[in-house]
Order: structure tokens, then C-alpha cells, then sequence
């Protein structure tokens, strides 16, 4: 139940019968494993899972790397040295942490997190900003 949901439940929310992950629908009559058609990539969609590791799955093997993004912390955004003209981040003393999945498909490049002494009234202490790319 990877995600949360279970075979059927997966194929129903990506818009499929309800049967489409069924062991006995994962092999032809001819004894080969079948190959997920183009319909049942729309799990992509369902969980928020990346190609990469939908296809680790199909192909039997571990779970894709974790894609990990900069974090740092409101109080330091706004010192000099952590991100490049562009707006980018550069230099060091940034944390990596794993990368939540995008509704946008595009990938995050950054997180700041508001910690104690940045004192924000827009966001609570440890939540976190997700900038979107442009």
C-alpha cells in the first residue's frame, strides 16, 4: 500500500477500473509480465510520485532517490551570501532536505523555514515556504 492506497483504490483515484493493478492482469496468457500501459501512468498523477519511481516499482527495484532541495531559514535569507543574482541559492550553510512532490510538475529549488528569531506574522515557527519556479 504504497501511498496509501491499495491496488484498486490507486487504479479508481488515477481514473481506471478498478481492476487494472490486479496480480492476474500483471502477466500475459503468454506467461510474460506485461509492461503498464499508457493509461496506468495516470497513477502519476493520483500519488504524486515521480517517473522514476514508478518505473522502480515496475521494474522490481528499490525506491528512486529521494530528490532533496535547499532549506534555509527565514533570519538567515536575508543576510548576504546564500543565493546568486538570479535568486538562486548559492554558497554554503544551506540544509538539504527531501523534496515534496510539485502539483505544477516543475521541480522546487529551494525551501526557507521561519524559525524562532525571525518573529514572522505571516508563517508559524517551523513552517516552511515552497517558492514556485517561474
Amino acid at each position: 500500500m504504497r501511498y496509501g492506497f491499495t491496488p484498486s483504490g490507486l487504479a479508481r483515484s488515477a481514473g481506471l477500473d478498478a481492476t487494472t493493478f490486479n496480480r492476474s492482469k500483471r502477466i500475459g496468457p503468454d506467461g510474460r509480465e506485461r509492461w503498464p500501459s499508457t493509461e496506468s501512468i495516470a497513477i502519476l498523477g493520483a500519488t504524486g510520485a515521480s517517473l522514476d519511481e514508478f518505473m522502480s516499482v515496475v521494474m522490481h527495484r528499490g525506491a528512486a532517490p529521494a530528490r532533496t532541495i535547499p532549506l534555509l531559514g527565514f533570519a538567515q535569507a536575508g543576510l548576504g551570501g546564500f543565493f546568486e543574482g538570479s535568486g538562486l541559492p548559492a554558497g554554503s550553510g544551506w540544509e538539504e532536505v527531501a523534496s515534496p512532490a510539485c502539483p505544477t510538475r516543475r521541480p522546487m529549488r529551494l525551501r526557507l523555514q521561519a524559525t524562532r528569531c525571525c518573529r514572522s506574522t505571516v508563517m508559524a515557527t517551523s513552517s516552511s515556504l515552497l517558492p514556485r519556479p517561474l
